[in-house]
C-alpha cells in the first residue's frame, strides 16, 4: 500500500498547472472554509498558518467538530504539499501543530484565483440561481439510460418475439395489472389518468442491461397505430439494437412477423459500418447498427 501511495503521490505532483489550477478552483466552489483557509495563507506570507489555526476555521465554517476537523486539517495540508509543494515547518515545541507557509509566486496566483472565483460569486448571487445551475450543468456526471417502455396489442407474441430475435431475458413478470389494486396498480392509474383500468406487463433485460418493460393495455383495449413512423412529430421514434450480423438479424425480424423498413444501408464504407430499420410485429421502429453508438458515429460523416 505504501508503495502504491507513493506512486499515486508522484503522478499527482506531476500534473498540469491547469489541471491543479481546476482543482483548487473546485474545492473553493464546493467548500467554503476552504475559501478563508486560503485567504488566511495568502493574506501575509511572513505568517505561517498552523493546522490547530485551520483545524478552528474548519469547525467555525462548517458541521465538523472534534477528530473529524482535526483529520480535515490534515488531509487539507496535504493538498497543499501534494499540489502546491508549500513548506512544512515542523514547530519544535510543538510537533502537532504544524505550521505552513507558502511561496510568493504562488501567494499571488491564488490570490488571483480567489479574487476571480469571489468575483463570480458575487455576480451568481447578484444575477439569478439560474448562472449557478449552468456552472453544475458544466460538471455533471453523464447519466446513464435505465429502460424503455414499449405498447403492443399481443404480450404473449412480444415476449416470444423479443427473446427468440434479440435474446433479451425475463427478469419479472408478466402480471397483470388492474387500476385499483394497492401497489402498481394504483401508481399506473396516476400515471395514465382514470381511464386505465387494466395492463399487463413483463420486465426484460438487454445484453447491457438496458431493461425493457413491454405492456399491452386491456382496458382501454391496444390499438395499432394508423401511421406508426410519424417520424416528423417529436416525441421517441425509434430504440436501437447492436448487432455484427445485421443481414441474418433483418432476416429473422421478417419472418417472425416484423419487416425490414428499407434496404440496409452502408454509412461507412471504409469500416463497413451498416445501418437498418425494421418494425416488430406492433409497428414499434426497430434500428439495427452493426457496431456500437460511439464506432459508428464517432467521425463518420
Amino acid at each position: 500500500m505504501a508503495k502504491e501511495s507513493g506512486k499515486r503521490i508522484l503522478q499527482l505532483v506531476k500534473l498540469s498547472g491547469q489541471t491543479r489550477s481546476s482543482f483548487v478552483c473546485k474545492l473553493l466552489l464546493q467548500f467554503p472554509f476552504i475559501n478563508k483557509i486560503f485567504f488566511e495563507i495568502v493574506s501575509d506570507r511572513n505568517r505561517a498558518v498552523t493546522r490547530r489555526e485551520i483545524r478552528d476555521l474548519i469547525v467555525r465554517t462548517s458541521s465538523m467538530s472534534g477528530s473529524t476537523a482535526l483529520r480535515r486539517s490534515k488531509t487539507i495540508i496535504s493538498w497543499f504539499i501534494i499540489y502546491y509543494k508549500v513548506k512544512v515547518i515542523p514547530t519544535p515545541t510543538v510537533s502537532k501543530h504544524d505550521k505552513i507557509s507558502i511561496p510568493l509566486a504562488l501567494a499571488v496566483a491564488l490570490t488571483r484565483i480567489l479574487f476571480v472565483m469571489g468575483l463570480f460569486t458575487v455576480i451568481a448571487e447578484t444575477i439569478n440561481k439560474e448562472l449557478r445551475s449552468i456552472m453544475y450543468m458544466a460538471i455533471i456526471y453523464p447519466n446513464v439510460v435505465n429502460h424503455i417502455g414499449i405498447s403492443v396489442s399481443d404480450l404473449e407474441k412480444a415476449i416470444d418475439f423479443y427473446r427468440e430475435i434479440f435474446g433479451f431475458n425475463i427478469i419479472k413478470g408478466p402480471i397483470n395489472i388492474v387500476s385499483d389494486t394497492p401497489g402498481i396498480g394504483l401508481i399506473c392509474k396516476n400515471i395514465f389518468g382514470p381511464r386505465f383500468k387494466e395492463a399487463k406487463i413483463v420486465w426484460l433485460s438487454s445484453g447491457n442491461n438496458i431493461g425493457l418493460e413491454i405492456l399491452q393495455f386491456i382496458d382501454p383495449k391496444a390499438e395499432l397505430r394508423s401511421d406508426n413512423f410519424e417520424y416528423w412529430k417529436s416525441g421517441f421514434f425509434h430504440v436501437c439494437i447492436t448487432n455484427p450480423n445485421i443481414g441474418d438479424l433483418c432476416n429473422k425480424i421478417s419472418e417472425k412477423g416484423g419487416k425490414l423498413r428499407a434496404d440496409i444501408q452502408i454509412i461507412n464504407e471504409a469500416k463497413q459500418h451498416k445501418i437498418a430499420y425494421c418494425e416488430d410485429p406492433f409497428g414499434n421502429i426497430i434500428e439495427i447498427f452493426t457496431y456500437s453508438y460511439e464506432q459508428v458515429n464517432a467521425n463518420t460523416y
